[in-house]
Parts: structure tokens; sequence; C-alpha cells
């Protein structure tokens, strides 16, 4: 079992020419595609009878297909959704805010329910700049597809934590603006999170499952070297 796991998402889920074509028949703005009953395009004759079960069908199939792409790691603190709670499908760009992107293959992750949870992400707005064209959006956090991890996050390692923080720029000197709002935005190096990674990784279960960065520190500190 991977304890904790960061990383960035190379691949997005497919969905089926009838999932295709489901989806298209739902208006790009529609405020009630996620979670609604569809009444008025049942109404209007948008959608058929059956069209509620057949929308939550293909939400079943996308938290199926992510766990395949991303295992059991919640995409923002990475811890295994054993420890930190049950897996739930976090909209990056949120329902309530962006409707025209709920089924967007490159929006949608697994998440633990306590980073997804109202008192956390909720529905903050995480784009800076917006377009109808989801790739050309600008996000303010650290994007689980678009962003490599590494660029932004580094970890400091002492006798009882694992402390996330945000990565200076060797050149500028200057902190990730994406890390600073996504260390805050989920509360990523509070104590809590940080003393549970530490308590993990003390007792030796972390096994290559930090990005690469992070685990040639790890491998530093298992060998006696401290980092500071």
């Amino acid at each position: 079992m991977k304890i904790i796991r960061f990383r960035q998402l190379k691949r997005a889920i497919r969905f089926t020419k009838s999932e295709e074509d489901f989806i298209a028949l739902i208006p790009k703005n529609y405020n009630d595609a996620w979670d609604g009953s569809l009444a008025d395009l049942k109404k209007n004759g948008t959608l058929k009878r059956g069209a509620v079960g057949i929308r939550d069908n293909i939400k079943s199939a996308i938290k199926k297909r992510l766990k395949t792409i991303q295992g059991n790691n919640c995409i923002y603190c990475g811890l295994h959704f054993k420890i930190v709670g049950t897996s739930q499908r976090e909209h990056i760009a949120d329902k309530a805010n962006y409707p025209e992107f709920v089924f967007e293959r490159y929006n949608i992750a697994l998440a633990c329910s306590y980073c997804n949870g109202f008192d956390k992400k909720g529905v903050i707005n995480t784009i800076n700049k917006h377009d109808y064209d989801y790739s050309k959006c600008e996000f303010n956090i650290i994007h689980p597809y678009f962003d490599n991890i590494d660029d932004h996050i580094d970890f400091l390692f002492t006798n009882t934590k694992v402390v996330i923080k945000p990565k200076i720029d060797s050149i500028t000197k200057a902190q990730s603006i994406k890390a600073v709002n996504t260390i805050s935005m989920f509360e990523l190096a509070g104590s809590v999170q940080s003393l549970l990674r530490g308590s993990l990784y003390k007792a030796k279960k972390i096994n290559s499952t930090l990005s690469n960065s992070a685990q040639r520190r790890a491998e530093l500190i298992t060998s006696g070297n401290h980092i500071s």
C-alpha cells in the first residue's frame, strides 16, 4: 500500500462513445448537470427518461477509471484514502462557478473527504484566467494534470515531521505562488498532517512513494544525512 504519494497525473480518463454522446446533449452552462434531477431537460425533450441513471453511471465510471489512473492516494495531500477518509470525485474548477467543466476529463481527480470538504477547497475559485477552452485556463493552484509538483513543492524532513513547503526558485529566489495557494487552501503544512506524514515516514512505510526529488531526500534521511 502506498501510504504517501505525490504525483502529476499523466493522463485523464476516457469516455466511451455513448457517454460522450450523452454528455454532449447537456448544455455547457447547465448548473444541475452533475447532481440535479435533469427534469427540465427531460421535459423539453433534450434528454429521455432514464437520463439520471445514465448520468450517475457515468459518474461511477469516472471514479472507477480515476482509481486505475491515480491509485488510492488523495491528489492534494498525497495520503492514502484508508488514512484520510473515502475518495471523492473532486472538480478542480468547482461545479458551482464553472458548470461548463463538470464533465471535463482534465478537471476531475480523486481527493480525500478532508481536502475536498467545504471547510477547505469548497467553492473557492481556482482559476485566475478563464477560457471556455479548459486547456487555456490559468490556475492559481498546482493543477494535478498540468503542473509538475516537483516544480512547486519541496519537503522538509525533521525527526518528527515531514513538512511541505513552497519551492524557492534558484534564480529569482521567489516562492512558487501556486504552491503557496495550494498549501494554504488544503492546510498541507499544518501540524496534524506534518506529524502524520512524519510518523508514517519514521515507521518506514514510505517506500518510493514520494515524487522523484522528494524520494531522493527521503533516501538521504534514511542513510543518516539530515536536510535543513
